[in-house]
């Protein structure tokens, strides 16, 4: 209440106004700047892009060197009335019908292995794909390339990792009521917790899949589910926003060896068995016959920026008004992704 601060408040009154008369003078003259500066006219670009090839090949130790290439197709050609949902595509089989109609089977596809021996991959027309006898070895370079004409010459290049050892260290059978919701009717009321352990190497980049199938023996039909269960850290994944074909939100089964590097880790699993009542042609009921498949997969780095992208494409609603969901690709003048990965593959029989 002293004279000194009612004088200091009555001096400082004009220029606090003025300054507020200020900042309203800018606030005003920044929204006609932005109103004015929106009207953009977005044009409607026509141009055509080159064709290009689109060369998609999973090198696996386990079987021959095989490849998939077909034209690259625009989504201009496609109508708001062909999207559809990620699922549809897999249970559909819409797959085969989209190879069938852009496949080129003239295509010469080569496959050069460690710069030195070079392999042609000749046309399959039952499997819509090009093959050779060429196994690949853990820590083959190999460069795939294919050519057509009209289209320049696609290649990439990967390097076939090697597989790490898995080890099963417990499993366990657990009671937990299913749900309908979320399962199908083959499913039983046990999962199956099973604890595994691996060592990643050092002062290297790693990358991983797991996979997890659950089968069983049911009349004389077989029945699989590849979805598993985990809350270890090396699963999360934060930008799945949602679950897909039976898999948590925010869990995926690719990972890398970025909290884990150079270590001894174990880590935990859960799978629900399925259901088997197997019966035999005299009519006899024998044992039951369910097992869980584990694959460690060591897999190549672009394979799994590949799968992490398709992971987010699966979850990803899409429309005409959707924001496009970029596919990961390694195909140097063209498209598509050309991974590697070596395996270690255990049986768990119940």
């Amino acid at each position: 209440g002293c004279a000194t601060c009612r004088s200091c408040r009555r001096s400082t009154t004009p220029s606090n106004s003025k300054n507020a008369m200020n900042k309203i003078k800018y606030l005003l003259a920044l929204i006609v700047f932005l109103a004015t500066s929106c009207e953009i006219e977005l044009k409607n670009d026509d141009t055509e892009l080159p064709p290009e090839l689109t060369v998609n090949a999973l090198v696996s130790t386990d079987t021959i060197l095989t490849a998939t290439v077909t034209t690259a197709t625009s989504f201009k050609e496609f109508t708001i009335d062909e999207y559809i949902d990620f699922a549809d595509y897999e249970d559909k089989n819409f797959n085969d019908d989209l190879v069938r109609l852009t496949v080129i089977p003239t295509t010469q596809v080569t496959a050069t292995v460690n710069g030195s021996d070079v392999y042609q991959l000749k046309y399959n027309a039952d499997n819509l794909n090009f093959q050779c006898d060429y196994r690949p070895k853990e820590g083959d370079v190999i460069k795939i390339e294919a050519a057509a004409d009209g289209y320049p010459t696609a290649c990439a290049q990967v390097v076939v990792p090697q597989h790490q050892r898995l080890e099963i260290v417990s499993c366990e059978r657990l009671y937990d009521p299913m749900s309908y919701d979320i399962d199908t009717n083959t499913a039983q009321d046990t999962v199956a917790r099973i604890t595994l352990r691996f060592t990643d190497p050092s002062s290297e980049n790693n990358y991983y899949r797991l996979k997890v199938r659950s089968a069983g023996h049911l009349g004389s039909m077989y029945f699989f589910k590849d979805s598993f269960a985990s809350s270890d850290v090396i699963f999360k994944n934060v930008a799945l926003h949602k679950g897909y074909g039976g898999g948590a939100a925010g869990m995926s089964n690719v990972f890398s060896d970025y909290l884990i590097n150079g270590k001894t880790y174990d880590f935990v699993v859960e799978t629900r068995l399925r259901e088997t009542r197997p019966v035999h042609s005299n009519g006899s009921k024998g044992p039951e016959d369910k097992w869980v498949d584990i694959e460690l997969q060591s897999i190549t780095p672009d394979f799994y920026h590949y799968l992490n992208s398709v992971w987010i494409y699966r979850i990803t609603d899409r429309d005409a008004y959707s924001e496009t969901v970029l596919i990961h690709s390694n195909v140097d003048n063209g498209w598509g992704i050309v991974g590697a990965l070596a395996t270690e593959r255990h049986t768990i029989r119940f």
